[in-house]
């Protein structure tokens, strides 16, 4: 296996020793150039790709090994002109099975001759994409000599050959992905025979897509703008963010002085609820009668401090930031959107449990009409710590199972209710959750199912209706119409975890954030009016999902050599028909057109924007789908759109 990998990277030489040699962009005059160009190719071909005689590589392997081949041409972008151009005219491509105990195969490039121009582990970081138009599959591979990602494409000859090395790409990303073998998954019917057009269209979808009819309104003109206001949390003296000390007075107060506690309210808390109600009070309040957080900060700076997490309040001007100072303890920050409607620090509560000790939440869910804030702790998996926003403190702890991986409102937006009871899910099972049962656990028995065979669930989300979908470690995704009941549908993924959930209002999509791509997915059967929430679901009649990728152009010029995406977000609203998707990838903020994509099947309408660090979280301001609230790791803000020209 070693000597492989070893001979993998040595096969890729040729993109060090040139490949994107700077006389590719250079203009072409006349015939003379063009056929001197043509030579120089040749030449730089012959010089830069290994010989087969001497490359390990190229004997690694023996036809019983070769998965798919395909006969075609290769061709290399141009970033200067924006364009291929051909590198290879008469070429191989093969997928070649490596270790099958550990799914290991590779993608490589030969010639007409038998020699390797390249070999690759069939990975995510290819960041493969097909051109249906041009019978085309487009992938990325690294120049570590120029320091660049080189962008290439090869081109089919045949449809069928085409068709059948599509279907081995996929299928050996989903081994990768998942470590399963893909034939044994058929078997044993975990997928079903039919999902594999499901997976394969989703790798299928058509990048080039200028010509799909839209008709463009002003809404689609908002553009991410490139100047923001930040706040940088490491300037102590200005907000007043640093470590936190314990709350003022004693917090081992007895029973009696709890009562009295409740009973007169001190100035922070009346600030707070006045702030609420009415935006005049919270100005005269937070800027007059309290100057400063009641909280005192050590004046040290911490190294290690980070920001975790941002949510804004769909009810009241209030933005939420989890800050940690260092590992294990941590700060809930708030702020409020001023006058410009840019972000202005208001105070903090320091994150403790009922035992008075520190903690990072793992996820934060507002609850009761956005005046109580969900914790969860790693360090407690089964634990929800319910921190009272008026009182500054976690003042109830619910038992739930032995784990507690996600938890989410019983319907979108129900966090701005005072309905008491959320959904809960763990590795194998979902669950109501009452905080108000007097027992131990706070599961209701009648409102959870258990399975016996998936061991792997993580994430879970709710529509406006009332819907429900979870998410797996392995990438399916499950539809319920009730949390007690089995699922009505469940989509095969592509292998690559969900780490993250969110339906839109009105149930009818799905948004899935994978590390490497964005999935959205249409719930309404095929022929139907309903959904796959409903009824006997979606059986062989599961529409394919939508994949969300960057363009090879912004691939390259931005050297995403990998793709992390941060969780995608819908816009949102009580009035709001969802027309965005947000996400991040490193420092770069992607805003996805949705409206396009619902209406034309168009995947690749996004603005993009380049932020001064990592973007660590980023989601729209509740009734607001020109703004965004957006966290790095030091700095805080809100990103607002422009209108762009037409």
């Amino acid at each position: 296996m070693s000597s492989w990998l070893g001979a993998i990277a040595k096969g890729a030489a040729y993109l060090y020793g040139g490949g994107g040699a700077d006389d590719d962009d250079e203009e072409q005059q006349n015939n003379d150039n063009n056929q001197q160009n043509v030579n120089d190719q040749q030449d730089e071909t012959k010089e830069n790709y290994p010989s087969a005689n001497n490359n390990e590589a190229a004997q690694q392997y023996v036809p019983k090994n070769i998965y798919a081949s395909a006969k075609g041409e290769l061709w290399k972008f141009n970033p200067k002109r924006e364009e291929f151009k051909l590198l290879v005219g008469d070429v191989e491509a093969l997928v070649i099975e490596h270790d099958t105990d550990e799914y290991a195969s590779s993608f490589q490039i030969i010639r007409k001759n038998g020699q390797l121009l390249f070999s690759e582990t069939v990975t995510n970081e290819l960041q493969i994409q097909y051109n249906k138009s041009n019978h085309s599959m487009v992938f990325a591979m690294y120049n570590a000599s120029k320091d660049r990602l080189e962008i290439l494409s090869f081109i089919f000859s045949s449809e069928a050959q085409e068709e059948e090395f599509k279907m081995a790409i996929a299928i050996k990303l989903y081994e990768t992905n998942r470590q399963e073998s893909f034939d044994k998954l058929l078997k044993t019917k975990d997928i079903q025979e039919e999902e594999k057009k499901w997976m394969t269209d989703a790798y299928q979808m058509d990048i080039d897509q200028d010509g799909n009819e839209y008709e463009e309104t002003d809404a689609d003109l908002q553009d991410l703008c490139e100047d923001v206001n930040m706040l940088d949390m490491n300037e102590y003296n200005h907000y007043k963010y640093g470590m936190q000390a314990d709350f003022d007075g004693d917090e081992e107060e007895d029973d009696e002085e709890e009562e009295e506690e409740e009973r007169k309210r001190n100035r922070w808390e009346e600030a707070a609820n006045k702030g609420y109600d009415n935006e005049d009070d919270l100005e005269q309040h937070t800027d007059s009668v309290l100057p400063e957080s009641p909280f005192k900060d050590d004046k040290t700076r911490s190294k290690l401090a980070e920001n975790k997490h941002i949510t804004g309040s769909k009810l009241f001007n209030r933005t939420y930031v989890v800050r940690e100072m260092k590992p294990g303890t941590s700060a809930l920050g708030y702020f409020k959107h001023n006058d410009e409607n840019e972000l202005e620090y208001q105070g903090k509560i320091a994150i403790k449990d009922k035992k008075n000790k520190h903690f990072t939440p793992s996820r934060v869910m507002q609850h009761k009409s956005d005046r109580s804030m969900l914790l969860l702790n790693d360090d407690n998996p089964g634990l929800i710590n319910v921190l009272n926003l008026d009182k500054g403190k976690v003042v109830e702890q619910w038992q739930t199972k032995e784990q507690l991986n996600d938890i989410a409102p019983l319907s979108k937006h129900d966090e701005m209710t005072d309905n008491p009871m959320i959904y809960g899910l763990n590795n194998n099972s979902l669950f109501q959750i009452d905080g108000r049962i007097p027992t131990d656990s706070k599961v209701i028995d009648s409102k959870q199912k258990v399975y016996k065979s998936i061991h792997n669930m993580n994430c879970i989300t709710t529509s406006g209706n009332g819907f429900i979908a979870s998410g797996a470690k392995d990438g399916k995704i499950r539809l319920y119409n009730a949390v007690e009941k089995r699922a009505k549908t469940c989509l095969p993924g592509l292998g690559n975890g969900i780490k993250h959930l969110e339906i839109s209002d009105n149930g009818l999509w799905i948004l899935a954030t994978c590390n490497d791509y964005i999935m959205v997915i249409p719930t309404q059967v095929p022929g139907t009016e309903r959904t796959g929430f409903e009824g006997r679901g979606m059986g062989k009649l599961k529409p394919h999902p939508y994949v969300l990728r960057l363009k090879y152009s912004d691939i390259q010029k931005y050297k995403l050599r990998k793709v992390d995406f941060t969780p995608a977000h819908f816009d949102q609203g009580k009035s709001i028909d969802e027309h965005w998707i947000i996400s991040s990838t490193g420092p770069y903020i992607i805003k996805w057109n949705f409206n396009k994509l619902k209406k034309s099947g168009i995947i690749n309408s996004y603005s993009i924007r380049k932020a001064n660090s990592k973007v660590v979280h980023n989601e729209f301001r509740f009734n607001h789908n020109d703004d965004l609230l957006v966290t790095e790791t030091n700095s805080v803000y809100a990103q607002h759109t422009a209108k762009r020209k037409k």
